[in-house]
């Protein structure tokens, strides 16, 4: 077998030989070797990166791919599996191929898919825009099993979805995302800055609390984190539930300023 990745490489054209030698040996115990061969060489004399030999593999014999993967996972070649991994992510829509690679890897080689969870995650968190991290993040905070994520990781998720918070409390819909989000960030020790599940809650204090003029210290506090058009709604927000007893400009510029900020009006 190792000749015959010598022998295929020096060729004109070592990347249409091995791609032929890969689709005519349909067994994994027979591709397996050829490819511990290659991934033992340089990347200078190995050609074309053999992640990409492993993932043409693996579509072209997609019944025995997991078969494959494991024989090479127990022969030490992790990286050439999460290189593929990283392959596969930048081929198809990469939530769905993640979902569908652990759910498989879970039951045909739960070994290395204990091993690498967290990288598995890591490595579609970094293909993936704003708006898909936004839906991720929510999606593994309700998760009933959340994913085992690194701690610099689940930092991200958790900062992601706290930006994606809305602050308003009225808004019901996104209670059961404050509550989840409020808890996980304890579990894993991690500060919401700004807390914005807290500050949700402490505003919905005000529309039902009669001594709200003891809350603005606290609120005050927490408002002080947030951008300004949130905190100019916060403020607004605060300000309406005073208005009966704030009758004058001079009186709400007075509330306003006992929160704490001034560069908003």
């Amino acid at each position: 077998m190792r000749e015959l990745a010598r022998t295929a490489a020096a060729t004109s054209q070592p990347a249409a030989s091995l791609a032929a030698i890969f689709r005519a040996l349909p067994q994994p115990e027979d591709a397996a070797p050829l490819f511990a061969s290659l991934a033992t060489r340089s990347a200078a004399d190995r050609g074309p990166p053999l992640r990409d030999y492993l993932h043409d593999w693996t579509l072209y014999n997609m019944r025995t791919a997991w078969r494959l993967r494991g024989l090479l996972y127990d022969l030490g070649f992790s990286d050439l599996l999460l290189g593929e991994y990283a392959r596969i992510l930048e081929d198809a829509d990469a939530r769905t191929a993640y979902r569908r690679y652990i759910s498989t890897a879970t039951a045909a080689i739960p070994r290395y898919h204990r091993s690498f969870e967290p990288e598995f995650a890591e490595r579609l968190w970094q293909v993936l825009g704003d708006s898909e991290r936004r839906e991720l993040a929510g999606e593994w905070l309700n998760a009933q099993d959340q994913p085992a994520l690194s701690p610099a990781l689940w930092r991200d998720v958790l900062a992601c979805a706290n930006r994606g918070l809305p602050i308003d409390p009225l808004a019901a819909t996104h209670d059961e995302c404050a509550s989840r989000l409020a808890k996980v960030a304890v579990r894993m020790g991690v500060a919401l800055i700004p807390d914005r599940p807290c500050i949700r809650a402490l505003l919905l204090r005000f529309t039902t609390e009669e001594c709200r003029s003891q809350l603005l210290a606290e609120a005050a506090g927490l408002l002080i984190r947030l951008e300004r058009d949130d905190y100019a709604f916060a403020a607004d927000f605060i300000l309406r539930r005073f208005l009966p007893a704030c009758t004058t400009v001079a009186a709400q510029i007075e509330l306003v300023a006992r929160l704490g900020r001034t560069d908003v009006s």
